[in-house]
């Protein structure tokens, strides 16, 4: 081990002028008087070494350590200590036997070091000592106070000693450094999440907007498909339609052609034979003399014609009133499957809402319009008519009708008509009471006003609107209007045609039984017997009526089949129109896929599909593009986090680790301090000691130090007396030595607050480890010193310091 050979001091303190104190044995004591400048030369050793804390050389600032003259005596400019270490065993990094380090501070506070004559910096001094264990600060230099140090700490300052011999400071470093990363890797995670956090609640809106506009985008490609399939269809089907009708209407026109033949020829011969007829009563009332029977004949002629003529009017009024009826199922609009169910007689089925309501002509067509297609509607008793009757429809696959219930239908709420109207529509309407809960659903919300500038006036979206001349606004705020054309009215115009020429019969009729009843009267009794004449007119007059009734079934089967002609004709016109913009509908769907499917199927999906649009309400169709960019900012921000997130865990890990190893560290510098404590206390006062924390988990927590001199109890320094606390301190910084060997050790003092018989305890200790190493010790106790191989006195004489050499026997 290397130890110090000499220690020069010139200019240091007390220490003016030039003074070099060499060490040739292992146990050297330095005394003097008190104020002599012994404790110097530990000061001087303490500032060579490297320290630059001023207060640990007893000094408020470090150019205070410089001679600061006394009297007639000058201060030095500067303060300069070199020490010498013997290097024969070349613990030191260097070629040289020897290692002088050399200080020098001057009064502006700049010092110079100097390692064997070459300056260099403090680092530079402090890595050559540190490979042979001398630092500056070490435990091998025990200051004055030191001791009462020890015995004045709390539990967790005595444990800092463990942590700074242990070297856990390196650990504590890269504790707090992981800390600090772990700090700042919380604060990003934290930030990130935040932003993680206010992107998923945008995200997640987004893809609700981006899987509606999907879905958008899925049903308008399949309500397209729909669309263009069933527009194809019911082009193919309006084309077979026209195909039919055009037929049909060729049949009906040929055979109207043939019948109008037959009737101009049965006009022709009933001419003919009235013709005969009259020819031969002229011939017989020619023949005939007496006046009397002349005018009883053409009375009877008369009477007979009359009756004849009467029995005409009746049937006439017959056809007619069937072609009414006929007409205005046509008028009523009842289709094919309204007529089928209307026609099966069933009970509780009392016809569709057009058939039981009757309705003035001013009123028409406010009514066709506010009740649109339910006027088709069928009115039933209940429910289970309904479904029977719908069970019907499709197990003939007749087609679909809509019902009104009556046991289940609700009637409209009655309101007032608002002021400015002309009332409520319902009240313009003649129906049979039983029926309101069905008409009442279908007309009882519609206000019927003049014009529609009317219900602008009153305010539309408030009620439901109808006009006189067919203009409608809805509650919705829609309003569909423009020039209106009856669907009707060839039918109307013939139902009034053939109305108006029934009263005509009926007045006729009325006049005719008058002139019966009178001719009756003033028929005289017969004179004479025209019996042959009587038969030849009778069979006249039957071949005349013959005629007509041959007149009569043409004309009415000529009426008929003009009838559907016209009919025929109107659903062609319609049909056609239809026809051109079903055409113009399905050049809008040239480019888009058919599929192959149920018209009412196709109709039932599509109604589906605009009922989920109309769910969807507003789409963002620029969510999907949306979603798509933010989702990847997401996913990028995710995996930072993720990336974070592991991060922590490896900081996590890491201070683990650190701590396991700290803690290594630390017990195991523990157990050989603790070990040393014992033998070092064993040495002293042949008792037992030892060396614990307060709480073995926690390297956190007090060292405790315990002892017990020779048949004495285990007791903790803090409850020890004066001379044993400082006896277990000494011994303790002892164990501190040993732990961590130097290669000398100086003293300063230790044993000024020692009795004689501890003090010689020291000084044998002290004795048997100088035999390992070197010992210098600042005292001014007889008992130690006379325990030294080596001993220099310390002399003040007019401020300053001298050494006097003394050799001991």
């Amino acid at each position: 081990m290397p130890r110090i050979r000499k220690l020069k001091l010139h200019g240091f303190k007390s220490f003016a002028k030039k003074t070099v104190i060499t060490f040739p044995a292992n146990y050297s004591v330095i005394c003097g008087a008190n104020g002599s400048g012994k404790s110097n030369v530990l000061d001087a050793v303490c500032f060579v070494l490297g320290r630059i804390s001023a207060k640990s050389l007893r000094a408020d600032r470090m150019k205070e350590v410089i001679y600061h003259g006394w009297k007639n005596k000058k201060p030095s400019e500067f303060a300069e200590v070199s020490i010498t270490f013997d290097n024969s065993d070349g613990i030191f990094p260097v070629d040289d036997k020897e290692v002088v380090v050399s200080r020098r501070i001057n009064r502006k506070g700049i010092s110079i070091y100097k390692l064997n004559g070459k300056t260099v910096t403090r680092e530079k001094v402090l890595e050559i000592l540190g490979k042979a264990g001398i630092r500056p600060d070490g435990y091998n230099i025990i200051l004055q106070g030191d001791v009462t140090d020890i015995i004045e700490m709390s539990p967790l300052e005595r444990r800092t000693i463990i942590d700074e011999i242990s070297g856990i400071s390196e650990y504590e470093e890269k504790r707090k450094k992981a800390e600090r990363e772990l700090s700042t890797v919380e604060e990003r995670l934290k930030e990130v999440r935040i932003r993680l956090n206010e992107r998923f609640t945008v995200l997640e809106k987004l893809r609700q907007e981006a899987e509606a506009a999907e879905r958008y985008q899925k049903l308008s490609k399949e309500l397209e498909v729909l669309r263009a399939s069933l527009a194809k269809i019911r082009l193919e089907e309006a084309d077979e339609s026209m195909k039919k009708l055009v037929e049909k209407l060729d049949e009906l026109e040929k055979e109207g052609e043939k019948i109008e033949t037959e009737f101009s020829r049965a006009e022709s011969e009933l001419d003919e034979a009235e013709k005969k007829l009259r020819d031969f009563e002229s011939k017989v009332f020619a023949s005939v003399t007496s006046e009397k029977r002349k005018k009883a004949e053409k009375l009877k002629s008369d009477l007979i014609s009359k009756k004849e003529r009467l029995r005409f009017i009746a049937e006439e009024k017959s056809r007619l009133k069937n072609l009414i009826e006929k007409l205005s199922l046509i008028v009523r609009g009842e289709n094919r499957v309204v007529r089928e169910i209307t026609s099966l007689g069933r009970t509780g089925v009392y016809g569709s809402v057009s058939s039981l309501i009757t309705v003035p002509e001013k009123y028409r067509i406010a009514v066709e319009v506010a009740g649109g297609n339910h006027l088709n509607d069928i009115v039933v008793k209940n429910t289970d008519v309904a479904l029977e009757l719908i069970n019907y429809l499709k197990s003939r696959k007749l087609g679909r009708a809509t019902f009104l219930p009556l046991d289940k239908i609700k009637p409209r709420p009655e309101s007032k008509a608002p002021e400015g109207s002309l009332g409520m529509l319902l009240d313009f309407v003649e129906f049979d009471e039983k029926y309101r809960p069905a008409i009442s659903f279908v007309l009882g919300d519609t206000v019927l006003v003049e014009k529609i500038e009317d219900a602008k006036k009153i305010g539309i979206g408030k009620w439901r609107f109808v006009s006189l001349d067919g203009d409608l606004a809805e509650k919705s705020g829609a309003i569909i209007g423009g020039f209106y054309r009856p669907e009707k009215s060839f039918e109307l115009s013939e139902i009034s045609k053939y109305s108006k020429r029934i009263e005509e019969l009926e007045e006729e009729e009325k006049n005719l039984r008058a002139e019966i009843v009178e001719l009756e009267k003033n028929l005289p009794e017969p004179e004479e017997d025209f019996s042959d004449m009587e038969e030849e007119r009778k069979k006249l007059v039957e071949e005349v009526e013959k005629k007509r009734k041959i007149r009569r079934e043409l004309y009415e089967k000529r009426t008929i089949i003009q009838s559907n002609i016209n009919r025929l004709r109107i659903q062609k016109a319609r049909l056609e129109a239809e026809l051109e913009n079903l055409k113009l509908e399905f050049r809008n769907y040239q480019q888009t896929e058919t599929v192959k499917m149920e018209p009412e199927v196709m109709e039932n999906r599509i109604s589906q599909i605009l009922s989920e649009l109309r769910d969807l309400g507003p789409v963002n169709m620029k969510a999907v593009e949306e979603y798509k960019l933010l989702k990847k900012d997401y996913d990028e921000l995710k995996k930072k986090v993720e990336k974070l997130e592991d991060e922590r865990e490896r900081i996590l890990e890491l201070m683990m680790d650190i701590e396991r190893k700290r803690r290594n560290v630390f017990m195991e510098t523990l157990r050989a301090v603790s070990e040393q404590f014992k033998k070092v206390f064993r040495d002293l006062t042949g008792g037992e000691a030892e060396l614990r924390l307060e709480d073995p988990e926690s390297l956190e927590s007090g060292l405790i130090i315990e002892a017990s001199p020779k048949g004495k109890k285990l007791m903790n320094i803090d409850a020890m007396s004066g001379g044993e606390k400082t006896l277990t301190a000494l011994a303790f910084l002892f164990a501190l030595q040993r732990f961590r060997p130097a290669p000398f050790y100086i003293l300063d003092e230790v044993d000024a607050a020692l009795d004689k018989a501890n003090t010689k305890k020291i000084n044998e200790l002290i004795k048997k480890y100088s035999e390992e190493s070197q010992f210098i010790v600042i005292s001014h106790n007889d008992t130690t010193i006379q325990s030294a191989d080596c001993v220099f006195g310390v002399t003040m004489e007019e401020g300053e310091s001298k050494i006097v050499g003394i050799k001991m026997p």
